[in-house]
């Protein structure tokens, strides 16, 4: 974020944000995860150049991140719906909120909801509650995924915790 601010570009800065509370959240790093938010979010949060698709965005990190490194409880705020927001976004927040503070009808959202972007999310959702079909996710990364997954760990959950969204 140092360059990012040196440069008065913090509200250009909320994708590579999101990929770091992604990736802190998958490796279960709470206390990263929280000086993220106290440190490095306000600013470009706060940044007239960071639009509601991108705060819909950083949300929807936030709240993955947050129930990945165990902090559910805090999710569901960051999880609502958000003005603005991609499809890619709105399917992949609404996989996230699933897990802490479903919202009336939002199982009819996910079932409903066509296009690639609501297959891949019905995908995760179903690994997320312990399925273990891969086939319906996109199988260049699912082959990455896999190629670095910890012993021990399963390839359906490794892929789910550590899915681009």
């Amino acid at each position: 974020m140092a360059g990012w601010r040196a440069l008065f570009l913090e509200g250009q800065a909320s994708r590579p944000l999101c990929e770091w509370l992604r990736v802190l959240g998958a490796a279960e790093d709470r206390a990263g995860v929280r000086r993220v938010l106290a440190h490095a979010l306000p600013a470009t949060w706060e940044h007239p150049d960071c639009g509601e698709a991108d705060r819909a965005y950083l949300s929807l990190a936030v709240g993955r991140a947050l129930i990945q490194a165990g902090a559910p409880e805090e999710a569901a705020p960051w999880l609502r719906d958000r003005p603005g927001e991609a499809a890619d976004t709105a399917a992949a927040r609404l996989r996230w909120r699933l897990q802490v503070a479903p919202a009336p009808g939002d199982e009819d959202r996910l079932a409903q909801g066509t296009g690639a972007l609501w297959a891949e999310a019905r995908a995760l959702v179903g690994l997320d509650r312990g399925g273990q079909d891969l086939s319906s996710l996109e199988r260049g990364e699912v082959a990455r995924l896999l190629s670095w997954r910890p012993r021990g760990t399963t390839g359906p959950r490794h892929v789910a915790r550590w899915w681009r969204y």
